[in-house]
């Protein structure tokens, strides 16, 4: 969900690279800042080998911080280079409703050129959606010219009921999502939970969350496998808790296409200088992040505190 408070001078940053961003050719430039890591071989390599690697796979899961440009600039670069590849069949995104499928299909089908890109956002309603801004997100799109959109968002109102009953969404069963976790897991994602948000959360709603992140991890893997209908590969975007092996979207898939292979791919922010990180904190940093086949180091984006709010004292009555 989109959590982060977006800095005056994140906005400025923003509007630095805006320009890199709207040109559908960027994906086929040089690369954007950072590193690739991959982790199984605990070795730095270079951004061609990383999509050379991520051909191979069927599903692509590319995570992200929301709101880091950079993040974005990798992903359309991955997706054109995977595009130039093998072709992109299809993009399954977090942020797009499943309901909207229908609306960005009839987008996609009826325009052409730039505006395809550009419009989807428009045609999906995305300004109302509290995500940044579709300017980010468009380059993805272009980036693969020929490929379907699907969502796996649902409606809030609808997730908050499923998550207390995960028995009425339709997919739970078949995503493993009523299979209870082992009480350790459990007790490890609510402590995680309760630290995401700020320590606000109360205890007796920490279930419920962790019930609605597997229901979202099931919702767009399903989202995946749908635009994995079409040939080509399939590149998910969302947001790196998501795309996570060891408990994502790339779990849930595991429990309706076992066959299918799967690449995750973890976008990690780091205070130094990504080409001038030593393998140890590369190392320590992928592992602290959650189990990922490829870690992208990038730049961090100075952001507001999103837990500054609940420091406030009260203010005094009157």
């Amino acid at each position: 969900m989109p959590l982060h408070h977006i800095s005056r001078r994140f906005g400025l940053y923003l509007c630095a690279v805006l320009a890199f961003l709207a040109s559908p050719a960027a994906a086929n430039d040089a690369s954007p800042p950072g590193a690739a890591f991959d982790v199984a071989a605990q070795a730095v390599i270079s951004p061609t080998e990383l999509v050379e690697r991520l051909t191979a796979v069927d599903v692509v899961m590319l995570g992200e911080r929301h709101d880091n440009p950079v993040h974005h600039q990798w992903q359309a670069w991955i997706v054109g280079g995977l595009d130039d590849a093998v072709g992109v069949g299809g993009l399954a995104f977090e942020m797009i409703p499943e309901h909207r499928e229908a609306d960005a299909a009839a987008h996609l089908e009826s325009v052409e050129g730039e505006a395809r890109a550009a419009g989807l956002g428009a045609a999906i309603g995305w300004e109302e959606s509290g995500w940044p801004d579709w300017a980010l997100y468009a380059p993805i799109v272009a980036a693969a010219p020929n490929a379907i959109v699907t969502g796996g968002g649902i409606e809030r109102n609808a997730l908050r009921a499923f998550a207390k009953d995960p028995s009425g969404w339709p997919r739970a069963e078949d995503y493993g999502v009523t299979s209870p976790l082992g009480a350790q897991e459990q007790a490890v994602r609510q402590a995680e939970q309760i630290a995401a948000h700020c320590d606000a959360l109360p205890s007796e709603f920490a279930p419920v969350m962790v019930t609605a992140q597997r229901i979202w991890d099931a919702s767009f893997a399903a989202a995946a496998l749908r635009a994995k209908a079409e040939t080509g590969a399939t590149v998910a975007i969302l947001g790196n808790g998501h795309a996570r092996r060891d408990r994502g979207a790339p779990l849930a898939l595991s429990h309706v296409a076992p066959e299918a292979t799967v690449g995750a791919v973890g976008m990690v922010e780091v205070a130094e200088d990504p080409q001038l990180l030593t393998q140890a904190a590369m190392v320590e940093a992928a592992t602290g992040s959650g189990r990922f086949d490829f870690v992208l180091f990038t730049p961090v984006v100075e952001r507001d505190d999103p837990c500054a709010a609940f420091d406030k004292p009260k203010a005094k009555s009157e």
